[in-house]
Order: C-alpha cells, then sequence, then structure tokens
C-alpha cells in the first residue's frame, strides 16, 4: 500500500547483521529485545511501519507481518 506522495510500509533487511541472534528466525516474538526496539525506532522516525525484516541471506528468511497489529 502507499499513499500518495508516501509509503505506508516498509521493509528492513539485514536484520541478522545487526543482531546475529536474528539470523533465520522467522517469528518476531522471538527476536531478541534490541531489535525489537531497534525496529521500533526505525518506525518512530520514519511515521512507516516495518512489516517484512530481512533475517538472513535465504529467500525464505523473512519475518511477514503484514496483516498483524
Amino acid at each position: 500500500m502507499a499513499r500518495i506522495n508516501g509509503a505506508t510500509e516498509t521493509a528492513l533487511t539485514k536484520l541478522d547483521v545487526l543482531y546475529p541472534a536474528c539470523k533465520g528466525t522467522s517469528d518476531y516474538n522471538k527476536l531478541p529485545q534490541e531489535a525489537k526496539e531497534f525496529i521500533a525506532k526505525v518506525e518512530e522516525a520514519t511515521g512507516v511501519r516495518v512489516t517484512l525484516l530481512g533475517t538472513g541471506p535465504g529467500a525464505m528468511d523473512i519475518i511477514d507481518r503484514r496483516g498483524l497489529h
């Protein structure tokens, strides 16, 4: 989804590079607290919800938060 002249959702990749404990995680609830805090800071700074999180190099190393509130 996108608003006129702005995004409504965003993706954040390389989370596993910043926080190695995230590597391959597919469940948001299993992320380390500091990773969740980083995601919240990105959302606050951009005003856009992070809905896709890349947690590794594989195509399936993704946490999909779309549809979750």
